[in-house]
């Protein structure tokens, strides 16, 4: 063999009997530090899918709140009184007797 690999063989050899580690991860090190990559990873996907599912929802009752107001203004508007006063609309004929109001 050449002497250049027969010195590092015996330099990893005195490394691995004095029980010192050589440089470098090994490893289990590396599958955890993925592992815990990966499950934040995971966990930031999911909750942006559960915001976009709230947002999507709330879209979705606001459309339905705005149907139903203006079914309802519709409502109003046909049956010509308005609730918040009480008073019939303007456009609504309205019976008037003319000679009432000239002998006035």
């Amino acid at each position: 063999m050449p002497k250049k690999i027969l010195k590092y063989a015996h330099y990893h050899q005195a490394k691995a009997k004095s029980g010192t580690q050589m440089g470098g991860f090994i490893l289990l090190e590396v599958l955890v530090a993925m592992g815990l990559v990966l499950a934040g990873w995971i966990g930031s996907v999911n909750a942006y899918h559960i915001v976009l599912l709230r947002m999507g929802q709330e879209v979705q009752k606001r459309a339905q709140i705005h149907r139903e107001l203006d079914e309802h203004e519709i409502k109003q508007s046909q049956r010509g009184i308005n609730e918040s006063t009480g008073v019939p609309r303007r456009n609504d004929p309205v019976a008037r007797s003319s000679s009432s109001a000239r002998k006035k």
